[in-house]
């Protein structure tokens, strides 16, 4: 089982990195080169940018959920098959919520929900996997800003 999911989950993944890559060069070519040509004063144009600029975003920001998903069962495999691997250690707890925050902002933007910020100042020291747990604050904070 681990090594079907392990297996589908990397057929997935190669495709996938060139759908995301080809779409982030298509939406950088765009706003470098052919939207700044458009008139401002042209309302149908400038809403037709629009309208691509938004679509290229949902790709773009689809193709990394589904990276995301494809690399949560590649991590799922891999417990699985128990050949994760843990780099455990001393972790600042402050230090996983900045860079769990840092990474979902941008869930909060598309939301157009604001993100308050408000951690102690003393936040106690954990021992573990610092990217595990910044792993898993980040899927707790993404089902919570989706749902």
């Amino acid at each position: 089982k681990s090594t079907f999911l392990s297996t589908v989950s990397h057929e997935l993944r190669t495709p996938l990195t060139s759908v995301l890559g080809f779409a982030k060069i298509i939406r950088k070519r765009l706003d470098e080169t052919l939207f700044p040509l458009i008139p401002e004063e042209d309302k149908k144009i400038q809403r037709a940018k629009r309208q691509v600029s938004d679509n290229l975003d949902v790709v773009v920001s689809e193709g990394e959920r589904l990276t995301k998903l494809i690399n949560d069962v590649l991590d799922l495999a891999k417990i699985q098959a128990g050949k994760i691997t843990w780099n455990m250690g001393p972790v600042a707890v402050k230090d996983v919520m900045e860079r769990s925050l840092a990474a979902t902002s941008a869930l909060f933007e598309t939301k157009k929900l604001e993100l308050v910020r408000d951690l102690g100042a003393d936040l106690p020291g954990v021992y573990g996997d610092s990217d595990r747990l910044i792993q898993v604050v980040i899927n707790l904070i993404s089902n919570a800003v989706k749902f």
